[in-house]
């Protein structure tokens, strides 16, 4: 099947092995054995495979070694949110921003639903709380959180304001059913001067 994607090759005299290639992507682990010697030769192996791990980032992710040697923010302890953190420090490519812009305004509006609910750890959440819980596990950046909902609130006040009746509609249709079964006055009839005129 044809393809558009452009091949990325590294350098065969300097290839990486998988533990290497571990390192560079997640970071050393003490559960395996190390990539590397030292940080030394961990920083020389990123400065000349970096454009390798770099064309391979979308949508926000970055290398763990970026962000031990170029990235000018710490990481967040929370995994979820680094994609935020980068976003608030205006890290990200234009065209990586907006996508994660779009994507996360539609993740905040799936917790918009009234009978909005979610699962954690076994416990089922609701309303407010289980938003709150929906947006850190969705790494949503806070200002962005913030931002939309307040916008949320002036719409539905202006669709609360008008939906209320306006003080010319104020009156209820039996009041005015009422007013219109009132009979006419009747007009002033001459009939006590017939008979008597010279009391008129």
């Amino acid at each position: 099947m044809p393809t558009d994607r452009k091949p990325v090759s590294r350098h065969l005299r300097h290839r990486l092995s998988w533990w290497q290639e571990l390192s560079l992507e997640y970071g050393e682990a003490p559960y395996h054995r190390p990539g590397f010697r030292d940080d030394d030769a961990r920083r020389a192996a990123w400065i000349r495979h970096r454009g390798w791990f770099m064309a391979r980032c979308r949508r926000g992710q970055r290398p763990q070694a970026w962000w031990d040697y170029e990235c000018p923010i710490p990481r967040p302890d929370v995994y979820e949110y680094a994609k935020a953190a980068l976003w608030e420090a205006n890290l990200l490519a234009p065209e990586e921003r907006s996508q994660l812009e779009l994507e996360w305004r539609e993740e905040f509006e799936q917790a918009q639903a009234p009978d909005f609910w979610l699962c954690v750890g076994g416990e089922n959440l609701l309303g407010a709380t289980a938003r709150r819980a929906w947006y850190s596990d969705r790494g949503i950046p806070r200002e962005l959180i913030r931002r939309w909902t307040a916008a949320r609130r002036r719409r539905d006040r202006a669709v609360h304001k008008l939906a209320e009746p306006t003080a010319a509609n104020a009156a209820t249709p039996s009041q005015n059913i009422k007013e219109n079964d009132q009979p006419p006055t009747a007009p002033a009839s001459n009939d006590a001067c017939q008979g008597a005129p010279d009391s008129c």
